[in-house]
């Protein structure tokens, strides 16, 4: 099977206790399954499987506690069919 183009980015907003995540992917193949996991500090917070669009795009919201001193943020997604990973992290 041969390996796609992707592109991943993690934005974090602090919404005051809270931190929203959104973790954006674009691909070049439409309708690709993706398991998505996001961690703070090693602390899973979201995981599930999200399918690609027809354009090859994903976005996939989470939330968690804003803890006290910085906060490691990781994201990662594994193409179910080519076993590609895209991975950011962001410190907030």
């Amino acid at each position: 099977m041969p390996r796609l183009a992707y592109r991943c980015t993690v934005a974090a907003t602090d919404l005051g206790g809270a931190i929203r995540v959104v973790y954006r992917l674009r691909s070049d193949a439409p309708h690709r399954r993706w398991h998505v996991r996001m961690r703070d500090r090693k602390v899973g917070f979201y995981a599930g499987v999200v399918r690609t669009d027809a354009a090859g795009r994903l976005v996939v919201r989470g939330r968690t506690q804003d803890l006290k001193g910085t906060d490691l943020l990781r994201v990662r997604a594994r193409n179910l069919a080519t076993g590609q990973v895209c991975a950011v992290s962001l410190s907030a």
